[in-house]
């Protein structure tokens, strides 16, 4: 199994370069993904940026910025389910 593994995209709003051109069987997106965390799912499910590829997703803090933690863990669990993203959050 062939892992993309990217950390910390919240700072450059994008998928990594060209991750549209790899052989990849899963994404692994760990930490600063985009905040507020909620939009994490979709933004991430956006075919542009990994098209149907399984995506794991493991919060970092920045997905808690400006939000009551809990609330915010709760919704990014919705949204994970709603737009079939496995995760790695804990609460």
């Amino acid at each position: 199994m062939k892992a993309l593994c990217a950390l910390q995209l919240a700072r450059r709003g994008r998928a990594p370069r060209g991750a549209e051109r790899l052989d990849y069987d899963v994404a692994v997106l760990a930490g600063d993904i985009v905040a507020p965390g909620r939009v994490a799912a979709r933004w991430l499910r956006d075919p542009a940026r990994f098209g149907d590829k399984p995506i794991v997703q493991i919060a970092g803090n920045h997905e808690y910025y400006e939000a009551v933690i809990n609330q915010e863990l709760a919704e990014m669990r919705r949204q994970a389910e709603t737009h079939d993203i496995q995760q790695g959050l804990r609460s």
